[in-house]
């Protein structure tokens, strides 16, 4: 759509810097992945590398899926009860109606692509809690031994797993919000 207004001889330019762009980003986040794997090898500890891995994506795969699924299914419900027939009164109401008509047979894919771009921040967003995860569900078994005077609680609950709560508490809070 956007093609429309650059004359044809003036394309090129745009789509060379776009593309030098794209693969500069892509370098850069490949060399860091390649040195950050070379370093764990060279310490003998890939299997630290690959667990961090794993665990970024599979964060980001299961709260990027969920956001999506609140978001599209609330946008659903907010199409679904929006009234089809409306007074317009102001000149600034019908153009908003006749840019709202424009926008209609396009929303199908629309709002699942603008979910998707969200999601998908969302899922990078929640990947970058995978130490406190980890954290969570390794120090599951572990206890300090001296439970502190106060709440009775072994100090290790603090320390393994209030962080993760409090995550999940402040991720589901934004997202009800946000949504």
């Amino acid at each position: 759509m956007w093609h429309r207004f650059i004359p044809s001889g003036k394309r090129w330019p745009i789509v060379a810097v776009a593309v030098i762009v794209a693969m500069f980003i892509a370098l850069s986040i490949l060399s860091g992945f390649y040195v950050n794997l070379l370093w764990y090898r060279e310490v003998k500890l890939s299997s630290v590398f690959w667990t961090e891995l794993r665990t970024k994506w599979l964060l980001g795969i299961i709260f990027g899926l969920l956001f999506f699924a609140l978001l599209y299914a609330n946008l659903l419900i907010v199409r679904r009860m929006t009234p089809s027939l409306r007074t317009i009164v102001t000149p600034q109401e019908e153009a908003i109606e006749r840019i709202r008509q424009m926008v209609e047979s396009h929303l199908r894919w629309l709002i699942p692509l603008g979910c998707g771009l969200i999601a998908l921040m969302v899922g990078i967003s929640a990947a970058q809690h995978w130490s406190t995860f980890l954290l969570w569900r390794n120090g599951a078994g572990l206890a300090f031994g001296t439970p502190e005077p106060l709440f009775d609680r072994d100090p290790s609950f603090y320390v393994f797993s209030l962080p993760w709560l409090h995550f999940l508490q402040s991720w589901l809070f934004a997202a009800l919000l946000g949504v």
